[in-house]
């Protein structure tokens, strides 16, 4: 699980600066990365939670009463 979120946070890391990037380059344009970007990263970023969820699920440590409580 540790793996998975530490990928998402690198992965969190490396949207941001795209994107900060992508703004300061063209701040105007909205052609060619932004709608990549809006299309590919909210599916990556769904994609690692679907896998940090399943570890949590597999590793099977997790009183389900708090966890759906939080």
């Amino acid at each position: 699980m540790i793996i998975a979120l530490i990928i998402y946070l690198i992965c969190c890391y490396v949207t941001w600066k795209l994107v900060r990037y992508c703004l300061i380059r063209n701040p105007d344009e909205e052609v060619g990365f932004s709608y990549i970007a809006a299309i590919f990263i909210p599916i990556v970023h769904l994609l690692l939670i679907i896998v940090i969820v399943k570890e949590i699920v597999e590793s099977k440590k997790i009183n389900w009463k708090k966890f759906f409580l939080l």
